[in-house]
């Protein structure tokens, strides 16, 4: 089943979920983390459909996720449609729902600032198709310096 509209009474999951992997690697000098596209995972069901966006981020400081209470949207993913051969971002109708792909990411007490640190980031999105049945997502993250990531463009989906 999906919805035609996103808005205020429809619920988007938006999940952030990470594993961290700590390597000795050589410390590097990037600032900014960087990001790179996994891949898009869709699971059909009666009860409701789920689409799953998968990134692999790096931060050479380890500095990404904010611990609860704390910080703003880390995360920001923007969704796009290909209507009539064109690629548009998706603007929801009420403006309270912009922020429905942004998330954070959890805080580990395992990562420090001086730490590598690699992991995967998952986001749950249900109810994601609106105008057509061709979308992309465009994601990048923050660390807590402030520091941008790059931004990704997942592969094209298309719903069956």
């Amino acid at each position: 089943m999906f919805f035609r509209n996103i808005g205020p009474k429809v619920t988007v999951a938006v999940f952030a979920l990470i594993s961290f992997s700590m390597c000795r690697k050589s410390p590097c000098e990037e600032e900014n983390p960087t990001l790179k596209f996994d891949s898009i995972l869709y699971k059909q069901t009666v009860a409701a459909d789920t689409l799953t966006l998968r990134t692999i981020f790096t931060d050479c400081q380890g500095d990404v996720g904010f611990a609860n209470g704390t910080g703003g949207f880390d995360i920001e993913t923007f969704l796009f449609e290909r209507v009539d051969g064109q690629w548009a971002k998706f603007v929801p109708a009420d403006l309270a729902f912009q922020n429905a792909f942004f998330s954070k990411i959890p805080f580990s007490e395992k990562v420090n600032s001086e730490n590598y640190v690699e992991g995967i980031l998952e986001q749950k999105f249900g109810a994601v198709r609106q105008n057509s049945d061709t979308i992309r997502f465009e994601t990048m993250i923050l660390d807590r310096a402030g520091n941008r990531s790059n931004t990704v463009t997942s592969s094209t989906f298309i719903f069956p």
